[in-house]
This record gives structure tokens, sequence and C-alpha cells, in this order.
């Protein structure tokens, strides 16, 4: 997808997806560095937005060529069918002159004639190549609330929602907001509805969690957000150690739900497993809790924690992902020069992509990397 993007621009551009500049964007320093472009043809006709990443210092501030064109095109396409729109009507003036100028009999079958050609002509004369296009299937997960308000367990809510992103997202037939976007969703008393219109998304994915001892039980439910109908509800109740197939079982549960047509390689996607390691699995959700929070002694936090996840499980990419986010956030909320944490946070990601090539969140990560530190 990174490629894709950037094949939307010309040299010096420095192109992000709209998901990627949203995560951007929770960062004062780099929201006036955003630009909105709007949407993007790519491979197979599908259509993406993009954003420019540019200052005075680096990026390229001119009009992508391609994105030009589009447009051009698309005000072409509008000024043809506002022309063709104007004909039904000159050709109604031409008939009433006629009508003042003949006899009654023959002015009546000249007006029912044209009557005749103008309901017959009239769709192919106003149609128009943007008037139908394909529907844009979008869907959020929100961060789970506790079943009970007082044994709030935050990094698993959290975290519950992270993992699911994750793996709804391998679909190219769904975009899916990142957890940045969504975790200010987290209250208590957050309509899933009013959220759901918030972020410009068709559907919505909320539930319940709670652990106690050794036991996890998840309410989820898939809401439509045009209308609030539940699309799909289910409850889970199992044994911690199985919280990997409870995961998978509510991912394939909205597929299905949504219709959405997985290639092969997508459907082994939604049901990868990071990790086996049920301990490791718990301190990548505690570091993520704690990067989430932004603030210089959560984001030292979440690297301890990530680092733990990497020492139980070697082949942990996502925990390596973690590392190195941690890291880039740490150049930018604290008072750090960008070479005491910048080439850790690029050596993280590169592990990350070592062990798993297919992590889009580690390529984000190494790329931004390698744009700020390096200017790569």
């Amino acid at each position: 997808m990174a490629q894709r993007v950037m094949d939307c621009g010309d040299a010096g551009h420095i192109l992000l997806s709209k998901r990627i500049a949203d995560d951007l964007a929770q960062y004062s320093k780099w929201r006036p560095c955003l630009h909105d472009l709007g949407e993007c043809e790519i491979k197979h006709g599908a259509r993406i937005n993009v954003v420019n990443l540019y200052t005075e210092e680096f990026g390229n501030p001119v009009m992508p060529e391609k994105l030009q064109r589009e447009r051009e095109k698309h005000t072409a396409r509008a000024a043809s069918d506002n022309t063709r729109a104007k004909l039904p009507r000159v050709a109604v003036l031409m008939g009433t002159s006629l009508l003042l100028a003949s006899a009654l009999g023959t002015g009546l079958l000249l007006f029912s004639h044209r009557a005749e050609q103008k309901t017959t002509n009239a769709p192919a004369g106003n149609a128009s190549p943007l008037a139908t296009p394909s529907v844009e299937k979008r869907m959020a997960v929100l961060p789970f609330k506790p079943l009970r308000p007082e044994n709030r367990d935050q990094a698993l809510e959290l975290g519950m929602a992270d993992t699911l992103i994750t793996k709804l997202s391998n679909s190219r037939e769904i975009i899916v907001p990142s957890l940045n976007s969504v975790r200010k969703y987290g209250g208590l008393e957050q309509d899933p509805v009013a959220a759901g219109r918030e972020l410009k998304v068709n559907s919505i994915l909320e539930g319940n969690v709670q652990k106690v001892n050794d036991r996890i039980r998840v309410t989820a439910r898939l809401i439509s957000v045009p209308d609030g109908v539940s699309l799909w509800a289910g409850t889970f109740d199992e044994k911690f150690t199985d919280v990997f197939t409870l995961q998978d079982a509510i991912s394939q549960k909205v597929v299905d739900a949504l219709a959405l047509r997985l290639s092969g390689e997508e459907k082994k996607r939604l049901t990868k497993r990071y990790t086996e390691n049920v301990e490791a699995y718990q301190l990548y959700l505690t570091g993520r809790y704690h990067w989430s929070r932004l603030t210089p002694p959560d984001i030292r936090k979440a690297i301890g924690f990530f680092q733990q996840a990497i020492d139980l499980d070697s082949n942990y990419a996502l925990a390596y992902f973690g590392l190195a986010e941690a890291n880039r956030s740490l150049s930018i909320n604290a008072d750090i020069p960008s070479r005491e944490c910048l080439p850790q946070a690029k050596a993280a990601a590169r592990k990350a992509l070592e062990i798993d090539d297919s992590l889009a969140e580690a390529h984000a990560s190494l790329s931004f990397s390698l744009i700020w530190f390096d200017w790569d």
C-alpha cells in the first residue's frame, strides 16, 4: 500500500495514506505539515485518500501531476455533463417556436414527437461516468469497555481494539481507522453511532471485555452507522490462554457480516498470530496502552514493556513495531535529541520487517525515521 501511495506523486513528494496521516496529526508538531490532496486512483481502479507531507525544508508542495490530470479530467467531464444537460432545454425552446409558427394539428404532432424523443434520450444525455461510484466500505473498531466499570483494565480494553484493527486492516475491501483515530472514543458513555458519524464510517464494532483470573469474557456488536441497526452480535467466554482464538472468531464474524471477499493471502493474515506467548501478548498490550498516552514518562514505560515482550518472544514482530513507535514518539514528545532515539526506532522497525515484511505499520514507522533522521 505504501508503494501505491508514493506512486501517486512525483520527485520529492512525501505522500501518506489518510490512515498514516491521522496518526501523525495527533502530534502538534506535524499537524501543519499535512496537506490533504483528496482521492487518487491506484491499482485495479481502487481509490484512496492521499495526504502530502511537506514543509519549507523538505517535501514537494506542488500538486502531483497524476492528481492534477485526474482533476482536469473531472472538470472536463463536469463541463460536458452540463452541456448535455442543457440540450433538452434548447430542444424545447425550438419546439415552442415551431408551434407558434405552425398550424395547431402539425404543432401537436411535432410536440408529441419531441416529447417522446426527449424521454427516450434523457438518461443517456444526462449520464455521467461519475454518477455511479463504487461504494467504499469503512469500519471503525472502538476501544472496548469493561463489563463492570469498577473492574477496568484499560490496557486490555484498548488492546482488544488494537488487535482487531490490525487483523481487519489486512483486507483491501475495507478501510479501518487506526488506533490513534479511535482512542478518544473510549469513554464509558460514548455513543457508538455518534462516534461512527464523526469518523465517517459505514459501520462500528464495539464491545465489552472483562478478565477474571484465568478467564476472559467478551461481548461484541457490529452496528450500521446510518440506521443504528445491529448487523451482528456475539458473546465469548474463554480461558485467557484462548484469547487469540477468540479474536480470530470475532474477526471472521465481522468479515462475514460485511460480506467482504478475501483473497487467500488475506484470509491467512486475518487469523495470523504474531505470538503464541500469552504473557508476551499482555506485555505488548500494556506497552501499547502507555504509548497511547503520549507523555514522556508513559512512553518510557511502554519501551520497557515492549522490551520485556521481546525478551519472552524474540520473533514477536508487533512488539518490535511497538518499540519502534515508542522511540519515534519520544523524539517528538520529549526533550531528547533525535540522534538518541530515532536510530533505535529505525533498528526496531527493520527487525519487525525482517520477521514480517508485510507488516504495514512497521513500514510506516521506518519511513518516518528515514525521512526525519536520515533525510532519505
